[in-house]
Order: C-alpha cells, then sequence, then structure tokens
C-alpha cells in the first residue's frame, strides 16, 4: 500500500516537473520568434541600404577585423584599441 503512495506522489511531481518544463520551453520559442523576427527585419534593411552606407559598413567591419587580428596575435595595447576609435572618430566626424 505505501509503494502505490510513493508511485502517485513520484507521478504527480513529474507531472507538475513537465507542466512547468513545457511552459518555460513554450516562453523561450517565443522569446527566440520575436528576436529572429528583429534579426529578419535588420538584415532586410541592411540589404536595401545605399552603396554609401554599405561602404561605411564595409569600413567598420574591416576596421573591426583589424582589431580583432590585433588582439589575437598577441601585439593589442591599450594604443591599438586607441588606434581603432581614433580611425572610427575620424572617418564618420
Amino acid at each position: 500500500m505505501e509503494t502505490i503512495q510513493h508511485a502517485d506522489t513520484f507521478f504527480f511531481v513529474s507531472t507538475i516537473g513537465f507542466v512547468v518544463l513545457g511552459v518555460l520551453l513554450v516562453i523561450a520559442l517565443f522569446y527566440l520568434i520575436k528576436v529572429l523576427a528583429n534579426l529578419r527585419h535588420i538584415t532586410d534593411r541592411v540589404r536595401s541600404m545605399s552603396d554609401r552606407a554599405q561602404k561605411e559598413g564595409d569600413f567598420f567591419f574591416t576596421e573591426l577585423h583589424e582589431l580583432s587580428e590585433r588582439m589575437r596575435s598577441r601585439t593589442f595595447n591599450i594604443f591599438s584599441l586607441i588606434w581603432f576609435i581614433k580611425r572610427i572618430i575620424r572617418k564618420y566626424i
């Protein structure tokens, strides 16, 4: 008789756990869909940008790539970061 009570308790607790897990999964999927929709909107805007804006974006990503290469090559220091910031400011101001 006691084993039946333990089994009932186990099934009750596991059912509640699965329901909570399912609700959390639905919430996570909802936010994931919102993020993907925003990402799609951003990529559509980038595709429709003018040539000048695309060139500026390419410049920024080239500079960012150079900075990351310096960081990987162990020659990165505070002056590299200052150099990067100066180049970006000089380009846009």
